[in-house]
């Protein structure tokens, strides 16, 4: 969205429900993505005819909006929530710098990692994770500093892989895979774009789903298993049992929006994402974070 525009949310109900026990229909706002930010009623409607509730956004970032319908029995029933991006009016991007220190933990092998973690004995939790931390570290770090996979992170994030759709396995951003991008300081981050390579039909739908972790915690970067509390998860699409729709636009981009006053110096996305056919296909040119100037 952009700024001063309104929003208009059409209102569906479910075919069988008898609008004349329709008695309140509600717009909740809510600053941000998390479920425990507060809620505003910014627009409502008595109307039992309502096919729309219209409202303009007060400020600038990310907005969590629900619709909450009441009967004449005043019980009430929730909306999925809505997320919508408002960006200034005259909203030039600047992207963040990716240092080459880009990596693949997942391709590491978990069955090393959990055999070694396993034998870890702890008092609490703090010093389980500490522990578990130290035996994953240099697993990582040696992913981290390989000549080879440095190369692949200048690659990836700067767009110089057009010319193989498919690419080799340790490019393939389908399936269950995770990448980590460390941006060498803390950045304000208001979206993660991601770009696919030439040839891309725009409009072409995947389905799956999408994490995005932030952190400034460098040792954040070599964890792996049993460590995330390292990452702060800041956007979800789908999950393992529902899917999301990610299409790319005639650009071949598409953008994920972050919360408002996202911060970070390390970025992490958990891809499980299928094609509309349900089969693992192709990688990116780019992984880029941006941010809008004056926000």
């Amino acid at each position: 969205m952009t700024d001063g525009n309104p929003v208009s949310v059409k209102v569906r109900l479910h075919p069988k429900f008898d609008r004349r026990e329709l008695a309140l229909v509600q717009l909740h706002a809510a600053r941000g993505h998390d479920l425990d930010v507060e809620e505003l009623v910014v627009a409502e409607s008595s109307d039992q005819d309502v096919e729309t509730l219209d409202w303009t956004p007060s400020a600038t970032g990310a907005w969590r909006l629900r619709l909450v319908l009441a009967n004449s029995l005043a019980e009430e029933s929730t909306s999925e929530p809505l997320y919508i991006f408002v960006q200034p009016l005259d909203a030039t991007v600047a992207y963040a710098p990716a240092e080459d220190a880009w990596f693949e933990p997942r391709s590491l092998s978990p069955r090393g990692i959990a055999a070694a973690s396993s034998d870890v004995v702890y008092s609490n939790a703090a010093q389980y994770r500490a522990e578990v931390r130290e035996l994953e570290k240099p697993l990582v770090q040696a992913a981290v500093d390989d000549p080879e996979r440095r190369l692949l992170a200048r690659g990836l994030i700067d767009g110089d892989l057009l010319s193989n759709a498919t690419g080799p396995a340790s490019l393939r951003w389908f399936g269950v895979k995770g990448f980590v991008l460390d941006l060498g300081t803390q950045q304000r981050l208001h979206f993660v774009e991601l770009v696919a390579p030439e040839g891309t039909v725009p409009g072409h739908d995947f389905f799956g789903a999408l994490y995005v972790q932030v952190s400034d915690d460098p040792e954040a970067q070599y964890s792996y298993t049993n460590s995330d509390f390292a990452w702060r998860t800041v956007r979800q699409l789908g999950n393992a049992h529902t899917t999301a729709r990610i299409g790319f636009d005639a650009d071949r981009r598409f953008r994920i929006y972050l919360p408002a006053d996202t911060q970070g110096r390390f970025v992490r996305l958990v891809v499980r994402t299928l094609d509309s056919r349900g089969a693992d296909h192709g990688n990116l040119s780019e992984i880029r974070c941006g941010a809008f100037t004056g926000m």
